[in-house]
């Protein structure tokens, strides 16, 4: 044993240039938690954390998400409440895309705003940028505990819609999705390994509709990590799904699915709607697209599958990324 241990600390002292690499024994980096923040619900506290006394962990990135008006921003700042409460020096930093915290709001909290920081932003690219800043400046044995939100994600915009809007193209931005995925590859790592957690508030929408609504069940249209609503209101991702279970459709129906197939050959596209939804799909996923194929203009509502959907959009100038 003590032999595999000199070993072992040779090798992430000298051999392999690692600043975070440790030997588990020791405990792990950015995997164990050090410390909660209460949700204010016991309810919330058990479903994340496994204790109604928990909450979230300092070393995970949480997402609440729902329709408008469902409270998302009401349960962000309770949390911000609860981690002054904890910690009393602990700071909070908000960061905010829809203009919509105001000075009230927080003294009706009962939330110390000497230590509460508000940073506007308005591109993914700003938040990333700051925030991987604040990561790398952040020395957790030294400073204070912090807690980061971002409210909201989905009303972020890109550089490149901004520049867009500003020289009026009128293209639409297909990068968003991309960027956010990059953005929270780099983030949720750095975050982790440094004690800071993050949750953000992101808006939902219901379930694309498709002609084949079967097909969508079965795997050989979306993704895998597409979320599937079941019968009960519950979701599955859709490689999670199994033959017997009960899905909702487009119009809301429930079916059994029957047979469910997987396929690892097929490109997949991300479509992004303008309500920010983003889908990841294969070629033969349909949309009903309200457009004309030979203008690019407004027209009747017909189906077309996703790689139609992409060769239109490069036909008229529109911005439609493909990811592998």
């Amino acid at each position: 044993m003590a032999k595999q241990q000199s070993f072992a600390t040779r090798i992430i002292k000298n051999i392999i240039k690692n600043e975070f690499a440790q030997i588990v024994e020791d405990g792990i980096l950015g995997g164990d938690i050090q410390w909660y923040i209460d949700t204010g619900s016991y309810t919330l506290n058990a479903l994340i954390s496994g204790s109604i006394y928990n909450g979230i962990p300092n070393n995970n990135i949480l997402a609440y998400a729902g329709k408008s008006g469902v409270g998302k921003t009401y349960y962000t700042l309770e949390a911000c409440m609860n981690f002054q409460n904890q910690y009393k020096d602990g700071v909070v930093l908000y960061f905010e895309s829809e203009g919509a915290i105001r000075k009230e709001m927080l003294s009706a909290k009962g939330i110390d705003e000497s230590r509460f920081i508000i940073f506007p932003i308005v591109t993914i690219e700003e938040f990333r940028k700051q925030l991987v800043d604040l990561i790398e400046a952040y020395d957790p044995t030294v400073d204070p505990k912090v807690f980061v939100c971002l409210d909201s994600l989905g009303n972020v915009s890109t550089s490149k819609e901004v520049n867009d809007i500003l020289k009026d193209t009128g293209k639409k931005d297909m990068t968003r999705a991309q960027l956010i995925k990059s953005t929270f590859r780099v983030i949720t790592l750095k975050a982790a390994q440094k004690g800071i957690p993050l949750v953000l508030t992101n808006h939902t929408y219901s379930e694309q509709g498709s002609m084949y609504p079967k097909e969508i069940m079965s795997g050989g249209c979306f993704a895998p990590g597409t979320r599937i609503i079941m019968s009960d209101g519950s979701l599955k991702n859709i490689e999670d799904v199994v033959d017997g279970d009960f899905v909702k459709t487009g119009n809301n129906e429930s079916h059994e699915v029957l047979q469910t197939h997987t396929f690892n050959d097929k490109e997949i596209y991300s479509v992004e709607l303008e309500d920010g939804t983003v889908l990841e799909c294969t070629g033969e996923h349909k949309f009903a697209v309200g457009i004309d194929r030979d203008t690019g203009m407004t027209g009747e509502y017909q189906w077309v599958d996703t790689k139609t959907l992409h060769q239109l959009a490069k036909y008229h100038d529109i911005d439609l990324v493909e990811v592998e």
